[in-house]
């Protein structure tokens, strides 16, 4: 369950994050190319890396924090209700009774 919550929920949030958020950006940023905004900024003076992105970065890492705790929850509560129904285990091969029983060959 710790591995679960501490390595495997953030590292599958930040691949669905930066899969969704990559393709989103790069398409904002051709569109912008093609209105010819970047061009608006760069006549204005103002740095179009220290404009555009940073506020992208800090937003991706607020949501990788913020999502990591719903997604963990969200697989542990699914792992519980799999665990309940669909149990690999009957209870009689855990109990110690069964594999104390003797064993007739014939």
């Amino acid at each position: 369950m710790g591995f679960m919550v501490a390595e495997i929920a953030p590292l599958v949030t930040v691949l669905l994050i930066a899969l969704r958020s990559s393709s989103a950006i790069n398409a904002e940023i051709a569109v912008m190319k093609v209105n010819n905004e970047l061009n608006t900024l760069a006549v204005f003076r103002i740095d179009i890396i220290n404009y555009l992105f940073p506020p992208r970065v800090i937003s991706g890492i607020a949501s990788v924090v913020l999502l990591t705790c719903p997604f963990a929850l969200i697989v542990l509560t699914c792992g519980l209700i799999y665990s309940g129904f669909f149990s690999i285990c009957p209870p009689a091969i855990i109990s110690p009774h069964y594999w104390n029983r003797p064993i007739f060959l014939i």
